[in-house]
């Protein structure tokens, strides 16, 4: 079955050596077969409004933002925690948005 996963910034610090790998797990975004053929709908739809993008991992949802050549229209879309199969583990009171 097809799987997407996509690492949120902290695990894509460091080496991809495979003692790294179960680490990285826990930062990461796990999606599954209706989810992800969802997903890749938006990404195709965000390529077609234009060159500009980007994913904007937050604690409780991942955004994809994107916007045209000339940044007259834009589109976001935001994925819950629910949505996914598995989510990044965040800590009580951390502040885990970022942008990339």
């Amino acid at each position: 079955k097809p799987v997407l996963v996509l690492l949120a910034p902290d695990a894509m610090m460091g080496s991809q050596m495979p003692e790294m790998r179960a680490a990285n797990a826990a930062s990461a975004f796990e999606l599954h077969g209706p989810a992800l053929r969802v997903f890749h709908r938006t990404v195709a739809l965000l390529a077609k409004l234009g060159r500009d993008a980007a994913v904007l991992f937050r604690a409780d949802e991942l955004v994809l933002h994107g916007a045209d050549d000339a940044h007259s229209t834009a589109m976001q879309f935001a994925f819950r925690r629910k949505f996914f199969r598995m989510t990044p583990i965040v800590a009580p009171n951390s502040n885990a948005d970022a942008d990339v």
